[in-house]
Parts: structure tokens; C-alpha cells; sequence
């Protein structure tokens, strides 16, 4: 916060006001409506929102995220929670909540006091698309009952399905007909008032509709009872076997929050020319929910949505967020009786919309044109959520990022290298008409050689001085990509050794690092394959080969005449030949 406060300029204060009014006339619906989500009272909204924008206006790097409540965060918490077996709404349920934002809250601090938040980019981005939509689809199956009036089912998207599709017989036409008026005024404000609050909106014509129509007698469920004021603290009975199992689910939750989060914060600023500190968001990611659990909220995270409303708005620093919480307090102290006739079937409907970003497909169709693979991944994570839910799916999402990245560490790209004017040596796949030499190869691997990937980069060598034409003589390796190596890589080089000699090539290092040159030097592998053969440049490497060259046709084929030296070409390409 100081970063910003220091330079503050009086004529931000009303740009700062408007993108705080726009993020308040977001917040209240949708806040009514991932409380839900997350299996709390629509109240706890007023403990949630308000302190999550109070603590990342404090400690947040990023001058225009908004966090606040979460559709993901939400969906998790509910998730996590749901596996000990309560039911919504009740005690136990409340209590396990504000356990495990509390966790999270401590998890996102120490995580980002210990410079943990390089880990969120482990998941890529096809994954993370996939998990994301999954959750999505499985947030949908979890709304529409809400929204048709039927009763809603447990379990996995599958089975949500299933009971959705048995129980359509008894769809509320009430319900329904509420629904389609908050969806209809969502989108149309959407398309011919953008400047006005689609959600806030919907949820002020809901009101009036069943006040005037008197719909709770056709069966429509509303919030009900809905008492107001300031956010009170609210210290759970913390118990030790509670904390152990919420671990895992508190975990995935800060990660989801935080790859939320941190792309979020770093297209804001991006976009604005700023800097943003990862560790840092971690440490706000982590305060904002524990000062939350300490006044009985739900877990919180970033909000693209409101973030995105914010910076159109004008936002310049997190006045707006500080705006945002003075009107959601107020509105605590003021409005909040006025939510007790709320349609629940409204909410359902504006956590629905509001997951729209999440289900483009032209996102899979892209990573499809570009690289099939990618689209595979997003795939698999997406039915893996849908089969198995959250937090399965979410850690067959991780498994499978980590699996990509190892695989294809252990499988750099290895460039064969050709010379081109003025002597500078490049990838010949890359190059048309580099040029290349007689019974030479230049090779290098584009990664840095490690234990996972050097058995395939010596197998590599070995086939390519195996396949020239014409049987190659001397094989030179740059090693200019690693920055050291372990032993296996060690190990390994000497078996390359010994299975050049073997063929009869010559082996030669060139650009070898200081480190790599001291562990070669200790391990005696400079001895054995000789100090000579380790160059600092790949034209310094081949200076011998060029050197011998001459000396042969300056002192042997030059000074020879006639048939004689004709004769002596003959036998060479003979010799050469068998």
C-alpha cells in the first residue's frame, strides 16, 4: 500500500470512486450468490467481501486486482467441506469453513514468505483452462436445480446430471419464469446499458417481482430471513484433526486462488506499464483469507470479472477496492433487509452467467490448431473433474502438468549445426544453406543437460555420428546450454566416449561452462577424453581439423606431380572407402 499512497494524486480520487461504485454494484449479487456456492449464509457476504478488499488493498502488489469472492475459491471451499459429510448451512459446516480459510490464509502467507510463487506456473495453461471449465460445468449442475426448483442432487457433475435429468418432471414454472427474468435483464442491460450493473440490476427486478406478485406463494424460494450489520470477529473452536484433513483441500484452494490470481494481476499490469511482486500476492492471497476466517467469512479469491470492471472503470490504485468496502458496510447497516425476498433462483442464475469466461471453447479449439497435445491436456483435466470432482480432478491436472514438463525436459531438441557467413554456426533446420563439412558433426542440445534427459541426448550423438554420410570423423558437442551438470550427465558423456571411440570418431567439447570444465576436471573425464579436445569456441574446435588439412595438401599432394599424385588420390579414396 505504501508504494501507492507515497504518490496519490488528488485527480485519481475521482476515477478511483466511479471503479469503486462499479466494483460495489458487482460485489453485492454476486457475493449473494457464491456465499450460496460455498454452502454459507447469504450474511457472511458482509464478512467475506469487505475484509478480503480491505487486506490486498494493504498488502497486494497490483494496483487494480480486485479481491473479493471467488465462483472457484466458493465451489472448492463447498467441495473440501462436503467430504467430512455436514450439511449445508449448518454449524459444523460454518465452523469447517472458517477453518479452512484460516488454513488457506496461513498457507498463502508462509507459502509466499518462503518465495513459493513460482510453483503456480507448474500447472500450464491448457491444464488449467480444462480444470477451469470442468469446474465451471460442475458449478452449473450445481446451480440449475436452484434455478428450475427441483430438488438438487450430490456428488460428481455425472451425478448431478443424472438426477437433474430424472427429477425434470417437477419443475417449478415459478421458479423458472424468475429465472428467465434475471437472465433476460442480465443480458440485455449487457447489450444496450453496459454501463449499468447487469447482476445489481437483475437482483433489484427480482425483488420488485416477487413483491408485487406475491410469488413465494407459487413456490418460489427466497433468502429469507437476512439481519444486517458490521462483521464481527469469530474465532472457530480449532481442532487438530479438522486442521490435518482440510490441509490437502486448503492447499489446492490457495493454489487455484493463486494461478487465478497472478494472471490476472500480471495482464493489469501488463497493460498499464507496472510491476508486480508474485511472492507478494501470495503473502495478500494469504492475509485476505485469514483476516476473513477471522470474522466468519468463506474463503476468498481474485475476481477477473470485477477486476476486468475495475480497470474500465478508470481504477488507479486501490482506493477503488477501499470504496468498494465502505458502500458493501454500508450496505450491510442499511439494505440488507431488503435481500430477505430475494429469489435464490436469481442467484443461481448470476453465478451461471458469471462463469461464461470460463466455458469458451474457441480456447480448446485454439490450443487444438496449435498443438493437439495441449488440447489433450485441457481435455483430460476437464473430465477429470467432472468425473471425479474438484479436488481429484484438480490434482490429475497438476500430476499432468508436471508429467508434461518432464517429459519434455527429458527430451530436448538437438540442433545440428551448420556454418553460415561470417562464421557463425546455426541450427541447419532453421537454416536453408548452412554449410556443413565432410565427415564432421556440430551438434547441440537446446536444454540444459540434466539426469533426466542425458541418456537421450547420448543416444541422440551416437545415432547421428552412426547415420553420417560419409561416416562421420570427428563429432563436436556445444555445451553452451548447460550451466553445470550431475553425475549422471557425467556418466554419461563417458559412455559417449567410449562409444565414439568405439566407431572410430573423434570426440570434442566446445563452450564448456566453468562449472561443467571443474567437474570434468575432477572426475578425471578431462584425462581420459584429453584437455585438447575442449574448446572454448565451436572454430576453435575444428582449428586442427582445418590445420591438418592444409598441412596435407600444402606438403604432400602439392609437391607431387602427374601420375604420382594421382595415384595417391586413388589408394586415399580407396582406403577411405573400405
Amino acid at each position: 500500500m505504501l508504494g501507492w499512497v507515497r504518490e496519490y494524486q488528488a485527480a485519481w480520487l475521482a476515477k478511483d470512486t466511479l471503479a469503486g461504485l462499479t466494483v460495489w454494484a458487482l460485489l453485492i449479487p454476486e457475493g449473494l450468490a457464491y456465499a450460496a456456492l460455498a454452502g454459507m449464509a447469504p450474511t457472511t457476504l458482509f464478512a467475506t467481501a469487505p475484509l478480503a478488499l480491505l487486506a490486498y488493498a494493504v498488502l497486494g502488489s497490483s494496483r487494480r486486482l480486485i479481491v473479493s469472492v471467488s465462483s472457484a475459491v466458493a465451489s472448492m471451499s463447498a467441495a473440501t467441506v462436503t467430504a467430512f459429510g455436514v450439511a449445508p448451512l449448518s454449524a459444523r459446516w460454518t465452523e469447517l469453513t472458517i477453518e479452512l480459510a484460516l488454513l488457506a490464509g496461513v498457507i498463502g502467507v508462509l507459502a509466499g514468505l518462503l518465495r513459493l510463487g513460482f510453483l503456480a506456473d507448474f500447472v500450464s495453461s491448457p491444464v488449467q483452462t480444462g480444470f477451469l471449465a470442468g469446474l465451471a460445468l460442475t458449478i452449473v449442475a450445481k446451480e440449475l436445480p436452484t434455478i428450475l426448483g427441483i430438488p438438487a442432487g450430490t456428488g460428481t457433475f455425472i451425478r448431478r446430471a443424472g438426477d437433474l435429468v430424472t427429477h425434470l418432471g417437477d419443475v417449478q414454472g415459478a421458479t423458472v419464469a424468475v429465472a428467465v427474468l434475471a437472465t433476460a435483464t442480465i443480458l440485455l442491460s449487457e447489450r444496450f446499458a453496459r454501463r449499468l450493473p447487469a447482476g445489481f440490476l437483475a437482483v433489484v427486478v427480482a425483488i420488485v417481482a416477487v413483491a408485487l406478485g406475491d410469488l413465494t406463494a407459487h413456490g418460489v424460494a427466497v433468502v429469507g430471513r437476512f439481519p444486517g450489520g458490521l462483521p464481527r470477529p469469530r474465532w472457530p473452536a480449532l481442532h487438530q484433526s479438522d486442521l490435518v484433513a482440510l490441509l490437502p483441500g486448503a492447499a489446492a484452494l490457495v493454489l487455484v486462488a493463486y494461478a487465478e490470481a497472478i494472471g490476472t494481476a500480471r495482464r493489469l499490469a501488463d497493460a498499464h506499464g507496472e510491476e508486480i511482486d508474485p511472492n507478494q500476492e501470495l503473502v495478500a492471497l494469504g492475509g485476505a483469507n485469514a483476516l476473513v476466517g477471522a470474522f466468519g467469512g468463506y474463503p476468498c479469491g481474485a475476481s477477473l470479472s470485477k477486476s476486468a470492471a475495475n480497470d474500465r472503470a478508470g481504477a488507479m490504485t486501490q482506493v477503488s477496492g477501499l470504496v468498494a468496502v465502505a458502500l458493501t458496510l454500508l450496505t450491510a447497516l442499511v439494505l440488507a433487509p431488503a435481500f430477505r425476498r430475494l429469489p435464490e433462483a436469481t442467484l443461481g442464475v448470476i453465478v451461471v452467467l458469471a462463469l461464461r469466461p470460463l466455458l469458451h471453447l474457441d480456447v480448446l479449439v485454439r490450443f487444438w490448431r496449435l498443438q493437439r497435445v495441449e488440447c489433450a491436456l485441457a481435455v483430460t483435466a476437464m473430465v477429470g473433474v467432472l468425473a471425479l470432482d474438484l479436488l481429484p480432478g484438480l490434482a490429475i491436472a497438476v500430476v499432468l502438468s508436471i508429467l508434461v514438463l518432464v517429459f519434455r525436459a527429458s527430451r530436448p531438441h538437438l540442433a545440428i549445426l551448420g556454418r553460415v557467413p561470417p562464421g557463425v554456426w546455426l541450427d541447419t533446420r532453421r537454416v536453408a544453406g548452412a554449410e556443413t563439412f565432410r565427415g564432421l558433426v556440430v551438434v547441440r542440445p537446446n536444454a540444459q543437460l540434466f539426469y533426466a534427459n542425458a541418456r537421450f541426448v547420448r543416444d541422440q550423438v551416437r545415432d547421428l555420428a552412426r547415420r553420417s554420410v560419409p561416416p562421420a570423423r570427428c563429432v563436436v558437442v556445444d555445451l553452451e546450454e548447460s550451466e553445470t551438470i550431475d553425475v549422471t550427465t557425467l556418466d554419461n558423456l563417458g559412455e559417449l566416449l567410449d562409444e565414439l571411440t568405439a566407431l572410430g570418431v573423434e570426440l570434442r567439447l566446445a563452450r564448456v561452462r566453468t562449472p561443467v570444465l571443474e567437474l570434468l576436471e575432477r572426475s578425471g573425464f578431462t584425462a581420459q577424453l584429453g584437455a585438447e579436445r575442449i574448446y572454448p569456441t565451436i572454430p576453435t574446435a575444428l582449428a586442427s581439423l582445418r590445420s591438418l588439412r592444409t598441412m596435407w595438401r600444402a606438403y604432400v599432394l602439392r609437391p607431387l606431380r602427374g601420375a604420382a599424385r594421382d595415384q595417391l588420390v586413388v589408394d586415399c579414396r580407396t582406403w577411405r572407402r573400405h
